[in-house]
């Protein structure tokens, strides 16, 4: 049970998926290539600043890419303040793999592919594996938390960052992050407390 003083350290933070690409709908992998929003992502992207609009919102924090940026200025926008663009919150870079289909992976792979984005240590040509991806955010989060903008803020990001983002803030291991999804626009929020927050 969690005590008043316990509550009193907890920072609230709401992880936002970028809206749809045109790449999110034909099912090839981006990356760190820079796709832009499609009209659906934009209303996806409205949404989400709905979703937030009223809360005591203290920071933006985006990834670079337009298409986080892009949904993250709808939501600054909504709830009045700038936005703050990190590449520290860039997707995980798929080398080779990027602008591919997945469909064509999976036959890449001769339907392995599912087996290699379970290992934490399985990168394409070029790319970065996700133990990688948890170095880069655990070490932008844990600066974060420990001098929070504010006791509640929103970070916009891509897929698999924020499943990585939301293993760092809950404390989970690398090799034992649940299988999480995040579809485009979605609002999740945690509640987190900065002095267990461990990468």
């Amino acid at each position: 049970m969690d005590t008043p003083e316990a509550a009193e350290r907890l920072i609230t933070v709401h992880l936002v998926r970028h809206g749809e690409t045109d790449w999110n709908l034909e099912g090839r992998l981006q990356g760190w290539t820079d796709i832009p929003l499609n009209a659906t992502g934009i209303g996806q992207a409205r949404a989400a600043a709905s979703a937030l609009a009223g809360r005591e919102i203290a920071a933006v924090i985006s990834s670079d890419l337009s298409r986080a940026r892009q949904t993250a200025e709808l939501v600054a926008a909504q709830v009045g303040v700038e936005i703050v663009a990190d590449p520290a919150l860039r997707e995980r870079n798929y080398g080779a793999a990027e602008g591919q289909l997945e469909s064509d992976l999976e036959r890449l792979f001769d339907g392995q592919l599912a087996e290699c984005w379970s290992d934490p240590d399985f990168t394409f040509d070029g790319g970065e594996t996700r133990r990688d991806l948890y170095a880069r955010i655990g070490c932008f989060l844990e600066d974060l938390v420990a001098s929070p903008p504010g006791l509640e803020f929103v970070l916009v990001s891509h897929g698999g960052a924020l499943r990585v983002a939301r293993g760092v803030l809950e404390g989970f291991p690398v090799e034992m992050l649940p299988k999480w999804s995040f579809g485009n626009g979605e609002v999740t929020t945690v509640r987190v407390d900065p002095a267990e927050v461990r990468s």
